[in-house]
Parts: structure tokens; sequence; C-alpha cells
């Protein structure tokens, strides 16, 4: 309904109390703080980096805590999220502050301890791995031999022959022993003299021996592998023990998650104060503020002994534009979003806007059952599932819509396509009539359906003309509205008066092209071009005339959704009245119907936004606004 006006805001702040100020500023949620360039040697911009630099680890751990405990969480999944609420004040001064930040350290310590577990687990069982194959030799690891003789251990592929093996070996007065044996080799000792060693070695080298790695150990394989199993036994229950504790601490995860929401504002609050400039003693802010909030804001600065001062928006400023619209309108604030925000100081359309789009969108899906499907979806979603207020406001939008397609579809005969007329003729055997609508059937007279919504849109466009005339009025004078503006509509008036009252028409029609070329004439400077200016200006005949007839859409979009209606309503009475011919009803009527819902819904909510935003917003509009973005808390989990 209109746009809030906006103040430019200097502020002095003394030093020592900054910080707090900006943090009151935040829980305000009313000033958007602005980069200006130094005007004066003295001031120098606020460094932060060191802050930010640790309040970005703290959150990283915050996030990495959070969803590693997610999975331990006793609450059981549920679509409808609820946002924790929370006294932030209350959570630093109680202790809860002081508990979230411990649970992050004990959380990282139970992890760093359980990964070391996890590690010595592992040792134990490659140890264990290694050692397998030896756990029948009965000699110590560390065992090379005597002093004139050697032992070494190792393997051979599993192809080699041990007989021949031996039988070369015997050659160079060495003996050989099978220990294991598995799929990847044969376990073999080799003991010989010392001084064949060097022949010894290379008769192993031909048959692809490879030599176990030495172990430093004066037991045998057998007894290691004890002594490892009794490892990863202790290291297992170190490491259920961790785990146990880090279930332990989901128990916290509330405490974290309102921890992540305020470090994520103090990050912000560190962004923004970066922004702002310092001297030795004070703090320089510039900022953008709603005019209806200068008393808060006030009461603030006077508490803090600041100096401030707010000032109008210089003209032609990139004032940040906030929308302020009733409980209806301000549901369809997002609509307009899609395409721009209106500059600032223009006229805000939304809440005529919000009555149009619903009345085309009703029109385009006029289904009364449709129309009841979206209230409840528009209107419950938001009270079970608690979205975001966008998103609140999106599922509302929906429901108003939904109304207007109730009502649009008493008067034109929707109810679920024509379900009561091919129920009542095929299961229930009545004389059903043709088509339950009021006015006009879109199916059975689409020409008088689609002269109902080109006379719709022709209303829709005047109102369009009506909000540029009071522009004009406003900005220029009576004179430039009424020659501009007020010119088409009596040409309008006199091409409908050509039929109704022909002798009259013609004068009509005549006065009203008079003052179309007039408003061209004037608007000209120079006078060599005023008449083909004047000319020119009946151009936007064809500009109107294609306007109008993009309204025909709303033919389009009603029949598509009434006939695809009546092919599911056809598919599930097809069977008649019987078991199976009503279970194939109620399939073919949830899943077709509710097809057809998704594709049109979607198919209504674009040519309704597109008939808003270039037929009814090319009339006035003028585009190009920023939105207000005021520095407030971060609210990802609590409210």
């Amino acid at each position: 309904m209109s746009i809030v006006a906006m103040k430019k805001l200097t502020l002095f702040a003394p030093k020592s109390s900054s910080d707090e100020i900006l943090s009151k500023l935040i829980k305000l949620q009313c000033v958007e703080i602005r980069r200006e360039e130094v005007p004066y040697e003295d001031l120098a911009p606020c460094v932060m980096s060191d802050k930010k630099l640790a309040l970005e680890n703290e959150i990283s751990r915050i996030e990495r805590t959070i969803e590693a405990l997610l999975p331990y969480s006793k609450k059981k999944f549920s679509l409808v999220k609820p946002k924790i609420e929370v006294d932030t004040e209350k959570f630093m001064s109680d202790g809860s502050y002081e508990l979230a930040k411990k649970t992050l350290d004990e959380f990282f310590e139970a992890e760093r301890c359980k990964r070391q577990s996890e590690a010595d687990i592992k040792a134990a069982e490659d140890s264990i791995s290694e050692l397998t194959p030896w756990a029948d030799l009965d000699l110590p690891l560390d065992f090379r031999g005597t002093d004139k003789t050697f032992l070494i251990r190792g393997s051979v592929p599993a192809s080699a022959s041990i007989d021949a093996l031996s039988e070369r070996l015997r050659e160079h007065y060495a003996v050989s022993e099978k220990i294991s044996e598995d799929t990847h080799g044969i376990y073999i000792t080799v003991i010989g003299l010392s001084e064949y060693e060097s022949e010894i070695l290379r008769t192993l080298s031909a048959v692809g021996f490879t030599r176990a790695a030495d172990r430093a150990s004066d037991t045998t394989a057998a007894g290691i592998m004890f002594e490892d199993e009794k490892k990863r036994g202790s290291a297992k229950a170190r490491f259920f023990g961790y785990e146990r504790t880090i279930r332990g601490l989901a128990d916290r995860l509330d405490l974290l998650k309102i921890l992540y929401d305020i470090e994520k504002t103090e990050l912000e609050k560190a962004k923004k104060h970066e922004m702002m400039l310092t001297t030795e003693k004070a703090e320089l802010m510039h900022a953008w503020v709603p005019e209806n909030r200068l008393s808060d804001l006030e009461s603030l600065f006077d508490k803090y002994g600041c100096a401030y001062e707010f000032t109008d928006p210089d003209e032609g400023e990139d004032a940040p534009v906030m929308l302020k619209n009733n409980k209806f309108a301000e549901n369809f604030e997002w609509v307009l979003a899609l395409y721009s925000l209106p500059k600032y100081g223009s006229f805000d359309p939304t809440f005529i806007m919000a009555i149009c789009y619903t009345l085309l969108f009703g029109l385009m899906f006029a289904d009364v059952g449709y129309g009841l499907v979206m209230i409840l979806g528009g209107f419950l979603v938001p009270k079970i599932l608690n979205p975001s207020p966008w998103a609140n406001k999106f599922f509302k939008s929906f429901g108003y819509c939904g109304i207007a397609c109730c009502i649009m579809g008493v008067l034109f005969g929707g109810y679920f396509g024509d379900f009561p007329i091919a129920f009542g003729r095929s299961f229930l055997g009545l004389d059903m009539p043709d088509s339950l609508a009021i006015i006009v059937d879109p199916v059975l007279d689409s020409l008088d359906f689609m002269i109902i919504g080109i006379a719709v849109g022709a209303v829709h466009l005047i109102i369009g003309m009506i909000i540029k005339f009071n522009i004009v009025r406003k900005q220029e004078s009576l004179i430039a509205a009424i020659l501009s503006v007020g010119s088409w509509w009596v040409l309008f008036a006199g091409i409908a008066l050509m039929f109704l009252l022909p002798t009259v028409g013609p004068w009509v029609l005549g006065a009203g092209a008079l003052g179309i070329f007039a408003s061209g004439f004037v608007s000209e400077k120079k006078w060599l071009m005023k008449p083909f200016k004047g000319l020119l200006a009946f151009y936007d005949i064809i500009n109107y005339a294609s306007d109008l007839l993009s309204y025909s859409r709303i033919l389009a979009l009603g029949l598509t959704s009434a006939v695809i209606a009546q092919v599911v309503n056809i598919l599930g009475t097809m069977m008649g009245p019987s078991v199976a011919g009503f279970i194939v009803m109620i399939i073919a009527f949830i899943l077709g119907h509710a097809l057809n819902i998704a594709l049109n819904a979607m198919g209504t909510f674009v040519h309704s936004a597109r008939l808003q935003y270039v037929e009814f917003f090319g009339k006035f509009f003028e585009d190009g606004g920023r939105a207000f973005d005021p520095v407030k808390p971060n609210s990802t989990y609590t409210k």
C-alpha cells in the first residue's frame, strides 16, 4: 500500500560502547549499515579481521559438531522442524553459553581420542595379519642364527615346488622348513652355514623368495599376536567409550544450535563493524533507517551518549525500499519482488496487484475442488511446518488464490471438473445437467467465457491507467493527466458508443483522438516535431489492443484445467458402478486430479504473474527498487 519513508543516519558513538550499540541495533532489526568513503584524515576503517577469522573457525567447529551429533539425536525425524525459542541474554548469563563451549571441547577431544583408538585397532590388526603365517614358528622372531649359521624367514609363490627347492638348498648345506601356506604363498624358514649365505640367497631369489620383515622381539609370533589381541580389545573398549561420550553429547544439541546462531550473528556484527569508521575515541556509522523507527533509535542513542543526525535522502539517491502492506497484501510482496521492487518514492501497487492477481488466478483455475486443496495447503502448511517468513507468505498467497478459485468455480461450474455430473450419471444413474455453471461453462460456452476474460482484462488495464492518471496528476498537473491518460478513456468510450449510440459515438471518439494528439503535441519541445509527435501518440492503440488480446490466455488456461479434469473423470467412471469401477475411480481421481493441480497451478501462477508484469505494470510501474536489508540476528535454528 505504501513505501516506508527512509532516513539517512549519521552516528558518532563512543568507541567503548560501539560493540554494545551494534548488538542492540541487530536486535532492533531496523538499520541498514552502509559503507562510506573516508571523509577526514583522522578517520580510518575499523579492522576486525582477527575477530572474523576467530569467529569463522569457531563456527566451522560448531557446524562440524552439530553434523556429527545429529545422527545420535533422540528427537525423531519429522518434516516439522520448529525453531528454538531462546532468550539470548539469559543464555549468555545462566551458564548455557559456557556449557555449549565446553561441549565443543569435549566433542573434539573425544573425536581425537576416538581416531587414535581407531589407529591403535588398525595397527594391532595389521600386526596380527602380518604374523598369522608365523603363528606355528616356535622360535623368537629376532633369532638370526648362531656364530656359524644363519636363519631367514620368508615366502615363495604358491606355485613353487618345496621339494625341488629343498634339493637345491642341500647342495649348499642348507635346509628349509615349511611353516604355513595360504593363497598368497608358502611361508618357510631356511637355515644354512654363514659361509654359503650368498649362494643360498641366490638360490632362493631364483624361485621368487620374499624375505619377511624383521621384528626386533625375543618373543614368538604367537606371543606377539596374543599381546596384539589384548591391545586390540583395549583399543576397541576405548573406541566404544568415546563413542558413548559423543552420543551423550547429543543431549546438548540444542545448546550448540543456539551457539551457532549467536556466533553467526557475532560474525555478521564484525562484518558490519568493518563498514564503520573510527577515531581514537569514537566510531562513525552511516546507515539507512525507516522513519517509523526513529523513536526507538533515539532512545538507544541517547542512553549511550551518542551524537546523531537523521536526514532525508538526496534527490536521486539509492535509498532502499521497505514495503508496508496489510495482512492480505503482504503475502503477495514476493510476487512483486520477482519482477522488481518499486523505485523509492514511487507508487507501491502491491495491494491492488494482490486483488487483481487472485481474481485472475481464480478465473484461470476456476474450480471449487482445486481451490479447496489450495486453501488447505496454503493455510495449514504454515501452521504445521512453521516455515520462514518468506515461505509463510508464499503458502498463504496460494491459499488466498484458492479462495478465488472456489468463488469462480461456483460461478463457472468447476467441481474437480465435472466430477459431480460424471459420478451422478455413471454410478447413481441420475439425469444430470450438462453443466453446474451459474454464469457460463468454459468448455460448453468458450466464446462467452473468452469475452468475460477480455472484459476483466479491460477493467484490469483501466485500473492501471487510473493509477497512472493519479501519478501524472501529482508529479505534473491535472491537465497533463487528462491529456496523456484521460484522452484514452474518452477514445475507448467513443469506440463503445459507436455501437451503442451511433449518433453520439463519433463526437466522443473525435474528442478522445484530439486529446491524444494534443498530449503528443504538448510534450514535444521542438515546434517542427510537434505535429509528428501528436500523430505518433496514436501508436499506443496497437499496444492497448495487443494488451487486451493477451487476456485471451484466461480462456486458454481455464479450458486446459477443465478439459484435463473432464478426461480424468471419464477415465475414472468408465467402468461403471462396480467394486472394481469404484477402485479405479478413486485411483484415477487421486492421481489424475493431483497431476492436474500440479501442472495447471504452476501454469496459472506464471500467466497470472505475466499479466501483472507486462500488461498491468506497463501502464504505470517504476521499477528499480533495492530491498531494505537491515542487520539482524542469524535465525538458522532459533527465533
